[in-house]
């Protein structure tokens, strides 16, 4: 029950921190010569990594990150040099592997600096695949990436996953407001909020501005 509220909160609260357990984790059956992975301890991101990972043998890494996802908490500083140096200190991973290379998410890259992990730990540090799907296929080629690996596309099924995860708190916000002192309009709300979401987020690209806040604004003004 746990793990199912976690996974809810996760996914539609993703403002705030949701941490689960930092250290070692086994994917499969993993062995000497098993890759190892580093990812944050954000706990939606290691649970949808363990899926995509499913029927590998891997070792998984999750290092602290007060519970951010990877992006965010690289950009605030929590996803770190000190944290990936850290985790592979204290996991026990040194005594289990015959080699020295992590694989670390790009996204991570703003606040880690690989030269810096290597001369703490004397591990390489290889940067994977930009999307967590693609990591399976990246292992299997002998840690080979191409150009599609490199690059975030951030289409219209992720501009909702992360929309919905930053926008809901002020949706239900709304929904509890309305419920209170106009109940009466709280299914219109409902309605035009769910809808107003989803046409948003499906022409952000085309929405003036580099923000998503100057782009609401620009909505809202146009609306008024």
């Amino acid at each position: 029950m746990t793990s199912i509220l976690k996974a809810i909160w996760g996914l539609l609260f993703r403002l705030f921190p949701c941490p689960t357990k930092v250290g070692l984790r086994r994917i499969g059956e993993p062995g000497p010569d098993s890759p190892v992975l580093i990812t944050c301890n954000f706990d939606l991101t290691v649970k949808r990594l363990k899926r995509v990972l499913k029927g590998l043998d891997v070792w998984l890494l999750v290092a602290e990150s007060k519970g951010v996802n990877v992006w965010c908490a690289a950009g605030g500083e929590e996803f770190n040099t000190h944290s990936v140096v850290s985790v592979v200190k204290t996991s026990g991973i040194e005594d289990k592997i015959t080699h020295r290379t992590l694989v670390l998410p790009p996204l991570g890259a703003p606040g880690i600096n690989a030269d810096e992990v290597r001369s703490q730990t004397g591990w390489k540090v290889r940067w994977g695949p930009v999307y967590a799907d693609d990591i399976p296929r990246y292992l299997t080629d002998n840690y080979k990436k191409n150009e599609g690996m490199k690059r975030a596309r951030y289409d219209l099924s992720e501009r909702l996953d992360t929309g919905l995860g930053s926008m809901f708190p002020i949706y239900l916000t709304g929904a509890m407001g309305f419920l209170i002192f106009g109940r009466n309009l709280l299914t219109e709300y409902l309605v035009a909020g769910a809808l107003a979401f989803i046409v948003f987020m499906s022409l952000c690209s085309w929405i003036p501005g580099q923000r998503g806040i100057t782009k609401a604004f620009f909505v809202d003004a146009v609306l008024v």
